[in-house]
């Protein structure tokens, strides 16, 4: 049995790893990080349909979830490559004719404005040619040269797919044996390539490339055990008086649904969540608004919105809670009190433009967390420039109306899914799951933002399915905006009631 210490999910780094293949060889390596080194891993199978915009969207969500000050994130991805026109381009499938992500764009898109550090592991039969301005492909045009975040990217030897040993079993097995032998528990990225040779019988070493080669200080790898060693221990096993000092004048739920929804205990979902917040949290508790099966839906909800804002007031925070059925449409996300299939309205005038009162929660003066059950329930969301090309139809409205400069204060977002997904109703519905998960870190004194609350909502459905052996709920999605924000620790903080401890 392991020794190691895991991580709180509040606490732990996070590892993408993307594939196309149906079975990729990256199991051992997705356990290895999460046993030796506290990860948070998520595999990523690309879609033939559109992959660019799902990478994209995987991307900046999984990004967003990363706050750990001792292991980089990590970004594998595991397929082929070409180079196209001077571009270098990650093809991640056999196929010549599949379609294939522009790796210089998704880096500046995303990589190099990120602020922490992130390890990236090209697993492509990559050729890493030199251009004639003498940069390489996958390392030209930083878009943050200034930073002072590391970005490493580790290439594996080219056709190492076809070696005996698949190169995430290499590295899996490499990473393993550092860890079980090192004194420190701190491990430079330099000795694991140096290590990677003596653990298997590939010709060629892996390359190790530094976007921004000023910098002399390369990644490190920290073994969870010792991480745990360097955060305080009494926060994690020994009972403590939570602070009630909050930076919010006033904090206020108000809970949203249908007067008369047809989704199945939809308001019995809502109420659950609602009584977390009245046992754990000094919070006001409004009155459950109930859209009007009428047809001034929108206006009813718009104007309820602009009373709670001015109510809760300056620098004060807002949590909106919707259960409810929606829909991503042309016109933005609707809110519809029966289903709305295709992409468009069905003709039922009882229904609300979601993406406009979001507009009105941007740019309030207050902070402001939503918390969404419902399908597309990210499609309201602000997302990121580089996403704007592939939202045209479903989100566009989003990033139109609310530019970054127009915040006034945090936006963050927790929804039962992304921006275009479906979602399960009733006994696999995420409103519950939500409710327990914040139930649970309350009383059992955990520090809760909304981050940790989704990294830990994350953890509870991961061990939903290791004991069922399987999982209808679908994977919750975090955002935060303004989008620079993202993995700056800037997560709003929701601070549990506070109680005396008695020895």
């Amino acid at each position: 049995m392991s020794t190691h210490r895991t991580l709180r999910p509040s606490l732990a780094p996070s590892a993408l790893i993307v594939s196309w293949d149906a079975s990729p060889p990256v199991e051992p390596l997705s356990t290895v990080l999460q046993e030796q080194f506290g990860y948070h891993t998520t595999p990523l199978r690309l879609p033939e349909r559109n992959p660019e915009h799902f990478f994209k969207s995987s991307l900046a969500d999984a990004l967003a979830s990363h706050w750990n000050t001792n292991n980089p994130f990590i970004l594998y991805c595991h397929g082929n490559s070409l180079m196209r026109q001077g571009e270098s381009r990650l093809r991640l499938a056999q196929n010549e004719k599949s379609a294939s992500v522009d790796w210089l764009k998704l880096r500046q898109g995303h990589i190099d404005e990120f602020g922490s550090d992130i390890l990236v592991i090209l697993d492509c039969n990559h050729k890493v040619v030199r251009t004639a301005v003498n940069k390489y492909p996958i390392l030209a045009d930083d878009k943050k040269p200034g930073s002072k975040s590391i970005v490493q990217i580790l290439v594996a030897p080219k056709l190492s797919r076809q070696d005996a040993t698949p190169f995430p079993h290499v590295l899996a097995q490499t990473l393993r044996a550092v860890a079980e032998s090192s004194k420190s528990g701190v491990i430079d990225i330099k000795y694991i390539k140096a290590e990677i040779a003596r653990h298997s019988t590939l010709e060629v070493s892996p390359d190790l490339y530094s976007l921004r080669p000023d910098q002399e200080e390369d990644l490190k790898l920290t073994v969870s055990s010792h991480q745990a060693q360097s955060i305080s221990m009494h926060s994690w096993d020994e009972p403590f008086q939570v602070n009630n000092t909050s930076k919010y004048p006033h904090v206020s739920v108000l809970p949203i649904t249908w007067a008369n929804v047809d989704l199945r205990d939809a308001k019995a979902e809502l109420e659950e969540l609602v009584d977390v917040f009245k046992a754990h949290f000094d919070f006001m508790i409004e009155k459950t608004v109930k859209i009007p099966n009428t047809s001034n839906a929108q206006s009813s909800l718009q104007t309820r919105i602009n009373q709670q804002i001015e109510k809760v007031g300056p620098k004060g925070l807002l949590i909106v809670l919707y259960n409810g059925h929606a829909r991503g449409t042309d016109r933005g996300m609707i809110l519809s009190l029966t289903f709305i299939s295709g992409s468009g309205s069905n003709g039922d005038s009882h229904s609300v433009n979601w993406t406009e009162i979001t507009h009105t929660l941007n740019i309030a003066n207050c902070d402001v967390v939503h918390v969404l059950d419902c399908c597309d329930a990210l499609s309201a969301t602000k997302g990121i420039e580089s996403n704007k090309e592939t939202q045209i139809e479903i989100a566009e409205a989003a990033d139109w109306n609310t530019d970054d400069s127009e915040y006034q204060g945090i936006n963050e977002t927790l929804t039962a899914g992304g921006r275009e997904q479906r979602v399960p109703a009733g006994p696999d519905s995420l409103m519950r799951v939500f409710a327990t998960v914040l139930r649970k870190m309350a009383a059992r004194k955990i520090p809760i933002t909304v981050l940790s609350w989704h990294q830990y909502i994350v953890k509870e459905l991961g061990d939903i399915r290791t004991r069922q052996g399987y999982s209808r709920h679908t994977e919750p999605h975090y955002k935060i905006n303004p989008t620079h924000y993202a993995g700056a620790g800037q997560s709003i903080k929701l601070q549990v009631r506070q109680r005396r401890f008695t020895m």
